[in-house]
């Protein structure tokens, strides 16, 4: 599978759609706060494996994993999963 056949995404959209902050997309995803703002003013693009990944989201977020995601890292954040 190549890569570089993930389209450009709508970061903003999408870290809106999940509900969350750029923070907390920048550490969910390993990455700095500014590579995030940078993808969400257009100066910069994600990268080939950063598309696959924010692809990944997109999938997820159709179906109800996506809510369980949400829901097991929002409690274990709280540190209620202990």
């Amino acid at each position: 599978m190549m890569l570089d056949n993930y389209p450009d995404i709508n970061v903003k959209a999408l870290r809106k759609k999940l509900g969350w902050t750029r923070q907390e997309l920048a550490t969910k995803m390993g990455i700095s706060l500014e590579t995030v703002e940078r993808w969400e003013l257009g100066k910069n693009q994600p990268s080939p494996m950063a598309r696959k990944l924010l692809k990944l989201l997109i999938d997820l977020m159709d179906g109800e994993i996506a809510e369980v995601y949400c829901y097991v890292t929002h409690h274990i954040q709280k540190g209620e999963g202990s």
